[in-house]
């Protein structure tokens, strides 16, 4: 409960010490989505910490990019890579990268 309420409050305050998970579902055959995906992440290699890959079917991807940095960047960028053309799911999961203090 009580690293419930830090996340929470690193989001809402927009900490400077705020991480995340965003998932994609996206279709890799469509029209430069992927460079666009690329794109996007190297303008902001400074909030992205690693990104995994997988091939769910011929079509379909899924992309899991952790991130960590300011909350309102970090809500900025996956509202970017979630509003790309192809894209069929994203969410964004936040976490807290603040010490229980006890």
């Amino acid at each position: 409960m009580i690293r419930d309420t830090l996340t929470t409050r690193a989001w809402e305050l927009e900490s400077q010490d705020a991480a995340g998970t965003l998932t994609l579902v996206y279709d890799h055959h469509r029209a430069q989505l992927g460079d666009r995906l690329t794109k996007l992440q190297h303008d902001h290699t400074d909030l992205i910490v690693s990104t995994l890959h997988a091939h769910l079917t011929h079509d379909l991807c899924l992309e899991v990019i952790i991130l960590r940095g300011p909350a309102r960047r970090l809500k900025n960028i996956a509202s970017q890579l979630r509003g790309l053309k192809g894209i069929y799911k994203g969410e964004l999961v936040m976490a807290s990268a603040e010490q229980v203090r006890t």
